[in-house]
């Protein structure tokens, strides 16, 4: 996602996927991804991002467990969910 979602994986149970494409480049806002979950209430997000947000990570009204997977350089701590941190650098991982 940039400023808009651009694609949506659904992954339901005892799915396999060997492999996710990057679509979009910066630009990154956390207000549509949010109104989304909020409306749709999947049973869980995975969220692909470097964190570079042009706008505030407001936690989520819903009760939707969160796992951040976050590229780059910058390794934050999210104020809500779960994070894993992929350098640059690393097998598999695009430079942004």
């Amino acid at each position: 996602f940039d400023t808009r979602i651009t694609d949506v994986l659904v992954i339901e149970e005892n799915d396999a996927f060997e492999e996710v494409k990057i679509i979009g480049r910066g630009g990154t806002m956390w207000k549509p991804v949010k109104e989304y979950i909020e409306k749709e209430k999947p049973t869980a997000a995975i969220i692909f991002t470097d964190m570079y947000f042009g706008d505030s990570i407001t936690p989520l009204k819903e009760d939707v467990p969160v796992l951040w997977v976050i590229s780059g350089t910058y390794d934050p701590e999210p104020t809500f969910g779960n994070k894993t941190f992929i350098p640059l650098g690393t097998k598999g991982n695009r430079t942004w």
